[in-house]
């Protein structure tokens, strides 16, 4: 079975819709087939920083520059696990309130980025854009998600793995802005902790998080930091592990 994408989200690939949730139950992606090895999703180790960027997609503050960066992606579609078409970093860190993601996503025909607006939590499917999904309760139950698009237009909710639900009814608190350039597009996304809808522990605490890219082009290509594992019957290898520093 195939089960790519983030279900629900205004930009999922055009095939999930009309696939009922409850098969959608053992994985948080829609995974029917669940991510992790044999190829393994790199460890996220996010720091505490001092600063709160402007959001404006421009990945020029200073602090960023000590973020952690995510650099280990792969192609899940169409091929699986292989080395994707286009780089992309993902940079990280948080300052005790907020998460904060910076997302350079390179393109070599920046020209031949998707432009279409959307309004929030519109379904048009199959759009071009960068998600996210994040758990930090690191239970494997419940996940915050979050997309937005090159033009900045944004669909967020929350999928609930033991039922397999995803609703569209929670619009979270954040912030989010995109901007086209010469060598692609960049993301910037702050995520307060006090918006997120599952408990959060106190002190160091391990996160789960899964990234995507979605490129709708001559292939619909999808590009993760979670490979694909189909013999993995652990809902957490849906997830890579990210480390909160306190």
């Amino acid at each position: 079975m195939r089960a790519l994408g983030v279900p629900g989200l205004a930009w999922g690939p055009s095939w999930m819709e009309g696939i009922p949730m409850k098969k959608l139950s053992l994985g948080l992606l829609g995974a029917a087939m669940l991510w992790g090895g044999p190829e393994s999703a790199e460890r996220l180790s996010i720091p505490r920083l001092e600063g709160r960027p402007k959001i404006d997609g421009m990945l020029d503050e200073p602090v960023w520059s000590k973020a952690f960066v995510a650099t280990r992606f792969f192609q899940t579609r169409p091929g699986e696990n292989l080395s994707p078409s286009r780089k992309t970093e993902v940079r990280l860190f948080h300052n005790g309130s907020s998460i904060y993601l910076g997302v350079r996503c390179w393109d070599p025909r920046p020209q031949e980025i998707w432009r279409k607006r959307y309004g929030r939590d519109s379904d048009p499917g199959g759009g071009e854009a960068f998600s996210v999904l994040i758990d930090p309760s690191g239970s494997a139950q419940k996940a915050l998600a979050i997309g937005i698009t090159p033009m900045g237009d944004v669909s967020d909710g929350l999928y609930d793995l033991s039922t397999g639900h995803f609703s569209k009814s929670f619009d979270f608190e954040f912030k989010g802005m995109s901007r086209i350039d010469g060598d692609g597009y960049t993301v910037e996304l702050e995520i307060p902790f006090d918006s997120l809808p599952i408990p959060l522990k106190n002190g160091s605490q391990t996160w789960y998080l899964y990234l995507e890219r979605t490129v709708p082009r001559q292939d619909f290509e999808l590009i993760s930091n979670v490979p694909i594992n189909r013999e993995s019957v652990d809902p957490k290898d849906s997830y890579a592990p990210a480390d909160l520093e306190d």
